[in-house]
C-alpha cells in the first residue's frame, strides 16, 4: 500500500521550502510575483519561518503540522484574493494549499479506517475457496 501520510508530507516541505528560500534568494522576482512590500525583515522572517517549517516536516513528518501551515497559507492567499490583489500566483498556491488539505485529510480517512479494522469493509467481500478435501456436492460453509 502507498504511505500516502509520507508522499503528501514531503511533497509539502519541498514545496515550502522553495517558497522559503525564494523571498531570500531573489526578492524582487519574489515582491513581483507576491506584490510589494518594503518590509524586508517582515520578508525575510517569513521566509525562514517558512524553511523551519519545511525542515520540520521534511524531517519529523508532523501531518497536523502540514495541515495548519497549508490552512495558513490558504488563508493568506484567499485573503490576498478578495482585497483585489489578483494574481494568478494566488490561484495556483490556493490550489497547492486545497490540494495539500484533502491529502492529509485523507490519509486521516485511510488512518481512520484502518483502525476500524474491517467493521467498515466496502466493497465485494472476497470469494473463500472450498477446502481442498472436499467434492462437488459436498455441504461446505463459505
Amino acid at each position: 500500500m502507498i504511505d500516502m501520510k509520507r508522499i503528501t508530507v514531503r511533497i509539502q516541505g519541498f514545496y515550502y521550502m522553495a517558497i522559503g528560500i525564494w523571498p531570500l534568494i531573489h526578492a524582487s522576482s519574489y515582491r513581483d510575483v507576491y506584490g510589494y512590500t518594503n518590509e524586508d525583515a517582515m520578508l525575510t522572517l517569513v521566509g525562514l519561518l517558512t524553511i523551519c517549517a519545511a525542515i520540520s516536516l521534511l524531517i519529523k513528518r508532523y501531518s497536523f503540522l502540514g495541515l495548519c501551515l497549508a490552512l495558513s497559507f490558504l488563508y493568506i492567499d484567499i485573503r490576498y484574493l478578495v482585497n483585489d490583489h489578483f494574481s494568478f500566483h494566488f490561484i495556483i498556491d490556493v490550489l497547492a494549499q486545497s490540494g495539500f488539505i484533502a491529502l492529509i485529510g485523507y490519509e486521516a480517512y485511510l488512518r481512520y479506517k484502518q483502525s476500524r479494522g474491517n467493521r467498515f469493509k466496502v466493497g465485494i467481500p472476497e470469494r473463500q475457496t472450498p477446502l481442498e478435501d472436499t467434492m462437488p456436492g459436498d455441504a461446505v460453509n463459505f
